[in-house]
């Protein structure tokens, strides 16, 4: 009895683990498919632009004689109107002006009626040819910063001078405007506010040299303040690297926090609110090329890629860096008081909270710089502040012994500084020195001016 339960037992043990062999043996687990990564999709910081949005002249300069001259700057009606018109203008016919010939137009600019555009940075041809119906032929132009149309010797039709202060050259052409829409023109300027025409450098036969243009009279500014709210530097990262979840952090008490996935970089000042992006690609021994066209396209594509044109924006700076072989670009901030939109700067370049900068190598930008504050709602409009006279300013420069051979510009703009939830914005003068360093100026005693 017992040997017939043990054969029993066994049986359903043998059977047992047959069918359990048999289980493993077919036995095919339900996997979960692995989904790819997910990131989460931003729209964008605020705007796209086009180059017609970010170029425009710095002012328009009305001549009529050497005892007037007037202004329309940034934004203001006349010189919107005009630089639409500019738009329809035909330019064609260049020829380089001889050398020789250099300080005899400049005193000519100085004495006879004409209207001269000006723009912060020199403009590349392939700029000029996308905004204006600039025709060269074969003739390449240097970068272009003024741009003087005066009657020709006919006293019928209108030449253009065009002056690239950087290379040291002018190039005269012809237009198809005629006298009549000139006068027009003039007209229009008459009433704008009046300047008065500085010329700090000792002027030479074969040389052009800067004109500084002031206001005759006080400038009336308004103060204003505006909450800002902050941009959070994982946005920043999700719009700037390929792949956000293989960006490490490192972090860093003095330079704030360095962001990398080891081939871009980001570093991130959280105390001052700003990045700057780094994306270095091998160089390439030789000159820059000589087209600067894609470059500035290049740089507004890299914006517009998450839309960050988030303030009243305008080409301020190009400059090229023939040792590390590419070219630096910069964007300022404009604040708008009584339709006219004036420059923001801050305390220091090295602490720039108003400006975008980009380095552009080919196709490429390998480093980016831009505020992580936006300006919100407006808090209040604080009172006039009373900015002195161009000549005014002069006079004090002059009793304060700052040597004019040390002043790369001097122009009407506002000062930003950070205040805890807002941004303050103070009417200066603001000097540029050619070192770098700034000044700022706002209560400064009217003596009466005199010529620099």
């Amino acid at each position: 009895m017992i040997e017939r339960i043990k054969t029993f037992v066994l049986l359903i043990l043998v059977l047992s683990s047959a069918g359990l062999t048999w289980k493993l043996w077919t036995y095919q687990p339900e996997y979960d498919y692995v989904l790819p990564t997910q990131f989460v999709t931003h729209e964008g910081l605020a705007e796209r632009k086009e180059l017609t949005d970010l170029v425009r002249p710095e002012r328009v300069i009305f001549h009529y004689d050497e005892q007037k001259t007037t202004v329309a700057n940034h934004d203001m009606t006349t010189r919107v109107y005009l630089f639409s018109e500019m738009s329809e203008w035909i330019f064609e016919q260049f020829e380089e002006v001889d050398a020789r010939d250099y300080l005899s137009i400049q005193e000519q600019m100085r004495r006879s009626p004409g209207i001269e555009f000006q723009f912060a940075a020199g403009l590349p041809l392939e700029v000029l040819e996308e905004l204006y119906e600039v025709q060269t032929g074969f003739l390449s132009l240097p970068p272009i910063n003024r741009i003087w149309l005066h009657r020709a010797e006919d006293g019928q039709m209108i030449s253009a001078v065009f002056i690239s202060e950087e290379e040291q050259q002018m190039f005269r052409s012809q237009t198809d405007l005629d006298a009549e829409q000139f006068e027009r023109f003039l007209i229009r300027g008459s009433t704008q506010p009046e300047h008065r025409a500085f010329v700090f450098d000792e002027p030479k036969e074969e040389s052009i040299y800067t004109v500084h243009y002031l206001p005759e009279e006080e400038t009336a500014l308004t103060e204003y303040r505006y909450f800002v709210r902050s941009i959070p530097i994982n946005v920043m990262i999700s719009y700037l690297f390929l792949d956000p979840t293989l960006v490490s952090p490192i972090e860093d008490q003095e330079k704030g926090t360095f962001y990398t996935d080891g081939t871009r970089g980001l570093q991130y000042h959280q105390r001052q609110m700003t990045i700057h992006f780094f994306h270095p690609q091998v160089h390439h021994h030789g000159q820059l090329p000589a087209s600067q066209n894609d470059y500035v396209h290049n740089s507004i594509q890299f914006v517009n890629q998450h839309k960050g044109w988030d303030a009243n924006y305008a080409l301020d700076r190009i400059e090229k860096n023939v040792l590390d072989q590419h070219v630096h670009i910069e964007y300022r901030q404009f604040q708008t008081d009584d339709g006219v939109s004036y420059p923001v700067y801050s305390e220091t370049a090295e602490q720039e909270q108003h400006v975008l900068r980009l380095d552009v190598q080919g196709e490429r930008v390998v480093g980016y710089y831009r505020p992580l504050v936006e300006k919100d709602q407006k808090m209040n409009a604080g009172s006039k502040k009373m900015l002195p006279s161009g000549p005014a300013l002069v006079q004090y420069l002059k009793n304060e012994q700052i040597p004019f051979d040390d002043i790369e510009r001097l122009f009407i703009g506002y000062k930003g500084q950070m205040s805890d939830h807002y941004m303050l914005y103070e009417p200066h003068w603001i000097i540029e020195l050619i070192d770098g360093r700034r000044l700022f100026l706002q209560n400064i005693p009217d003596t009466g001016g005199g010529q620099a």
